[in-house]
């Protein structure tokens, strides 16, 4: 018994945990976007002989996209709960709906805040490294948009009008740190969950046009993967 005891006063005091802390970092991601798989913008006319309604279809599709993000974290050892607000501009394409072939459409330039809260499932208690993960909410606005002059002279497209969605969903991180205080680096996950409200924006098309806008929202929903550089204060 004394000896267990001895082991275990031992065990404690080389696995100390840390103090509170803030950390600040930046994240370099490559997202993926990806619509709704039904509902999602879309516009129809011309003449097709694969449709029901002898028209062309087109929905809005989504390419890969840059995002930088910046962050500060209140850590206590085994939560995390993480602040950041990132800038990405969405890459959009139009879909053919029968042929499945896109073409690029334009852009939406965004910012948004998220809010995350993880819980540590490993790592020691001593240092902030670790695997966390947990949940986000998360509120995207639109500043700018964009559709390329090709598209716009071939379906009287115009700029869509910005819009303002929210999302939640899952987030993991692992990190590894030099040590309580000092820098970190990390690998950053996450997935938007349904749910999504709000939009990007809206499709908009000029009175000349020979389509007609068969849903307007241009709703989003996403992946990513990045690294993340920081460090603890």
């Amino acid at each position: 018994l004394m000896l267990s005891g001895l082991l275990i006063v031992s065990n404690t005091n080389g696995q100390e945990a840390i103090s509170p802390n803030w950390t600040i970092d930046v994240q370099f991601s490559s997202v993926q976007p990806f619509g709704p798989s039904e509902g999602g913008a879309e516009i129809a006319g011309g003449h097709s002989p694969h449709s029901y309604d002898e028209k062309w279809h087109y929905t809005v599709g989504f390419r890969s996209s840059g995002n930088v993000r910046l962050g500060a974290s209140w850590n206590t050892g085994e939560w995390r709960l993480k602040a950041s607000s990132g800038f990405m501009s969405y890459r959009l394409a139009l879909v053919d709906n029968f042929y499945r072939y896109e073409d690029p459409l334009g852009k939406i330039k965004t910012v948004d805040l998220r809010l995350s809260g993880m819980a540590r499932l490993s790592g020691k208690r001593n240092i902030p490294s670790g695997f966390y993960t947990g949940i986000f909410f998360s509120s995207t606005a639109a500043t700018g948009s964009l559709v390329y002059d090709d598209m716009e002279e071939l379906y009287e497209m115009e700029n869509p009008d910005p819009g303002m969605c929210f999302h939640w969903g899952i987030e993991a991180e692992y990190l590894w740190s030099t040590g309580e205080k000092g820098l970190h680096f990390g690998f950053n996950t996450m997935v938007t969950m349904p749910g999504t409200a709000g939009d990007l924006g809206k499709l908009r098309l000029g009175s000349d046009s020979s389509y007609q806008i068969r849903e307007d929202r241009i709703r989003v929903y996403a992946f990513g993967a990045g690294i993340t550089v920081g460090m603890s204060i």
